[in-house]
């Protein structure tokens, strides 16, 4: 529900004044600039503008040293297939918002939260391909439409005095990031274990070296180590102890032989 390709709309309106506010005014001259420039695709139709976009503005960063040569041979992935139904959209917002929610990215997310809820005996479900939510979402005025930091703003107004003070003078909520790293720390002990026995079966997407030379260094820093590093670190012995469950591989029975 957000204001994904309002911009775009706001070009091709030439709606200016609006489409300054929207991105310089809003956002500063140097990140304003940049998306004032994405915003120019809105000349052209919207399914063409969302494609070209998302090509032209992805980041590709050079290979993690982990990655094994098999994740290196797809590596960068390819830009996500947006399902536009080949047709001709009246706003590249509701272009956008109809590719996005449709796409695989949002599969997964929703996976994620029935994965989890089956874990503990729970069943989740995922109201969102109901016509009748599919059809409030995109009659939104574009005045409604607000980007990811100002949600909880508008939260507040719209619930006024009935939102209780604890939460309406609370801070943001801030990252789970740190949680998740101290976790990390806490199975670090395992992976090394991993690390020192038997062979390393997922060797061909994760390089073993650099994941150990990665692990010894950040066992070294503890707590200072970045939690994003320790988190990708555990979540790589996590899969290599997922596949010799799966493929019943003993490292202590390879030594005996």
């Amino acid at each position: 529900m957000f204001a994904w390709g309002m911009r775009r709309d706001l070009f091709a309106c030439r709606r200016w004044s609006a489409l300054f506010g929207e991105t310089v005014g809003r956002n500063g001259l140097r990140a304003g600039g940049r998306q004032l420039v994405k915003a120019a695709a809105g000349a052209l139709a919207a399914p063409l503008a969302l494609r070209l976009s998302d090509r032209a503005w992805r980041r590709s960063a050079p290979a993690p040293r982990w990655m094994g040569p098999r994740l290196r041979a797809h590596y960068p992935p390819g830009p996500e297939q947006l399902d536009t139904l080949g047709r001709a959209w009246p706003s590249h917002l509701a272009c956008e918002l109809w590719a996005r929610a449709t796409s695989p990215h949002v599969s997964a997310c929703i996976d994620s939260p029935i994965q989890g809820g089956a874990n503990d005996g729970l069943e989740v479900r995922m109201p969102y391909a109901d016509v009748r939510f599919i059809e409030t979402v995109l009659r939104i005025p574009s005045e409604q439409r607000v980007e990811r930091r100002d949600v909880w703003a508008l939260r507040q107004d719209a619930l006024g005095t009935l939102m209780p003070a604890e939460f309406r003078t609370r801070p943001p909520q801030a990252s789970w990031q740190p949680t998740f790293g101290h976790a990390a720390r806490c199975s670090f002990g395992a992976v090394a274990a991993l690390l020192a026995e038997g062979t390393w079966l997922i060797a061909p997407y994760f390089d073993e070296a650099e994941t150990r030379r990665w692990l010894a260094e950040l066992m070294r820093k503890g707590e200072a180590a970045p939690d994003r590093d320790c988190i990708i670190v555990a979540e790589i012995g996590a899969v290599e102890a997922w596949l010799r469950l799966l493929l019943r591989y003993d490292a202590a029975r390879e030594v005996a032989v």
